[in-house]
């Protein structure tokens, strides 16, 4: 690993339903390991918490955006329902 890690968390407050339907579209994404990147999902009450662990700045910024993006578009897709 070159450099030391960096860390980011997401605690996301969210409805049961919008926590559930969240868990099931980011869990493959969890589960496909992207390069240099580590993600966890868990839940605690009403939070469902992301976190993230990467090798660099850049890979820690690009993986949060694209979780970001995704958590948007599935809470956009929920209210439409």
């Amino acid at each position: 690993m070159s450099g030391p890690p960096h860390e980011a968390r997401l605690e996301l407050k969210v409805a049961e339903k919008a926590r559930l339907a969240l868990f099931k579209a980011l869990k493959p994404e969890v589960e496909s390991k992207a390069p240099g990147c580590d993600v966890a999902m868990t839940f605690n009450g009403e939070k469902l918490i992301i976190t993230f662990n990467a090798r660099s700045l850049s890979r820690l910024r690009a993986v949060l955006n694209s979780y970001l993006r995704w958590i948007k578009s599935i809470c956009e897709a929920i209210d439409v329902t």
